[in-house]
């Protein structure tokens, strides 16, 4: 009797064998929060489609047709883009112009809603629609092109860039012979606003 006291208490006294904490649940639940938020970067025609047939044969963002799209999921990376956005729709030094030709589309999905954003660098004036929106259009800065820019060619190396030319910087190399303008828009866009030459 004694014997088998002793080697119950010796086994009570042994260090416990529970299973050891499972930290793979504990970051899968941090990627799982992570996950619910999401940000998708797009290259836009800047035409925008008013003929709904031809709407509905194309991919589109508020009559914007869509030519490129990437995916961003890593939090880190949603966090600079925002970031950018948001410093430049806070800039107060915006001159904006008229003439709204966007080529850059973002969609900002969290838990608490969608917000797409339809962008123009060239003249500094952007519209949203969805949850953190503001009403009408609103300017813009040029800070967070680059930043998209680089997700669209990191994704897809084969689009070609636009880049902004400041008019003085363009009217120097007009004099200097070193570009030729060819304006592209359509009538009513000249006649309401165009750079002479």
């Amino acid at each position: 009797m004694i014997k088998r006291t002793a080697l119950i208490a010796g086994l009570l006294a042994l260090p416990s064998c529970a299973a050891p904490s499972d930290t793979s649940a504990s970051s899968s639940n941090d990627e799982q929060l992570a996950a619910h938020e999401t940000l998708t970067v797009l290259k836009l025609d800047p035409k925008r489609v008013t003929n709904p047939t031809t709407a509905a044969l194309r991919e589109i963002l508020h009559g914007y047709p869509i030519l490129a799209r990437v995916e961003v999921s890593d939090p880190a990376v949603i966090h600079q883009v925002m970031a950018k956005l948001e410093q430049g729709f806070a800039a107060e030094d915006v001159e904006p112009t008229r003439c709204f030709l966007p080529r850059h589309g973002v969609i900002h999905t969290t838990d608490d809603g969608r917000t797409e954003f339809v962008i123009c660098f060239q003249c500094s004036w952007y519209f949203a629609v969805g949850q953190h929106a503001p009403e009408g259009r609103a300017t813009t800065s040029v800070v967070a092109r680059r930043a998209l820019d680089r997700l669209l060619r990191a994704e897809h190396p084969q689009e070609a860039t636009v880049i902004g030319i400041p008019p003085g910087v363009l009217e120097q190399w007009m004099q200097e012979g070193r570009v030729v303008l060819i304006d592209v828009r359509e009538h009513d866009e000249h006649a309401a606003e165009r750079i002479a030459g």
